[in-house]
């Protein structure tokens, strides 16, 4: 569900959003709350989270750069989508700009502007949230992130592959990224025609990742670092353990600890070990 935020101490004003909003909802499912004055939006902000928050900058008792200040810095969130409204816009460009809205609407709001930006921010929403919405057949899916495997291009046709099912739709690769945050998804590319989920990753080399299903993809010399990169900070992140850099120089040493000999690979690696066990290798090629 989104939560959205209407702050306005102009009454009409809000009335005209909400109204907007639950026209142009499209069978999503949305909460709505309207507040006339910044100090009781403040008290809500404290309470819970809002996703997408239309705020009205000249306002009586708390303007919307003191509170776009409170929800950025002392509130610590950077991630509810803040769309500005204003009958004067240039004058407080400067001072928006550092809490990085998504958008500025100008007052008297006309339709078509609203719908816009709404729908814009709506599918950064869902991406961003995990859902994943896209057309195939005529028939609208939205399937969660995190059950897809693997995203594969070709021209204009992407293969979108889950554990169950395989779907097909006309797009391209770069068209279907613009509308998910890769990183927060959990996605890396490794060739400019796939892009694999991590969770799914059994082994990561600089040449080939292996996914649990056993799909295998080749990493593409440009992809190679920031994949690398990327599936490092992948895999300490979740807690399953920690990675350290091991080499054919600590092979020596290994053995006169008396480990075997075949833990440590010949080859550059990443070791992969919760507390002081080994868990895995991932070579690195």
């Amino acid at each position: 569900m989104i939560q959205i935020a209407i702050c306005d101490d102009d009454f009409q004003v809000c009335s005209q959003l909400e109204d907007y909003i639950r026209r142009w909802k499209e069978g999503r499912r949305l909460e709505v709350e309207i507040f006339n004055t910044g100090k009781e939006f403040e008290e809500a902000l404290k309470e819970r989270h809002y996703d997408l928050i239309f705020l009205d900058i000249v306002m009586r008792d708390r303007n919307g750069i003191e509170l776009g200040r409170f929800i950025r810095e002392e509130l610590g969130n950077d991630t509810s989508m803040i769309v500005y409204m204003s009958a004067y816009g240039d004058e407080y460009a400067l001072d928006l700009f550092q809490f990085q809205p998504f958008h500025f609407i100008k007052k008297p709001i006309r339709p078509e502007d609203f719908q816009n930006i709404f729908y814009k921010a709506c599918e950064k929403i869902e991406g961003d949230a995990g859902i994943f919405e896209f057309k195939s057949s005529r028939t609208v899916y939205r399937i969660p992130l995190k059950d897809i495997l693997y995203f594969e291009g070709d021209n204009r046709r992407v293969k979108i592959v889950t554990a169950g099912h395989t779907y097909h739709c006309y797009s391209t690769l770069e068209n279907l990224f613009s509308k998910i945050n890769m990183d927060q998804a959990g996605f890396i590319r490794l060739h400019k025609s796939y892009a694999v989920n991590l969770r799914y990753v059994a082994t990561f080399s600089v040449r080939m990742v292996t996914l649990f299903d056993g799909s295998e993809f080749t990493v593409s010399a440009p992809f190679k670092e920031n994949a690398l990169r990327r599936y490092e900070g992948y895999i300490s992140k979740t807690g399953m353990g920690y990675i350290r850099r091991i080499n054919a120089g600590k092979k020596a040493d290994a053995q006169k600890q008396g480990r075997r000999q075949k833990v440590f690979p010949s080859d550059a690696c990443l070791l992969w070990t919760v507390g002081n066990r080994p868990m895995g290798f991932h070579r690195f090629l």
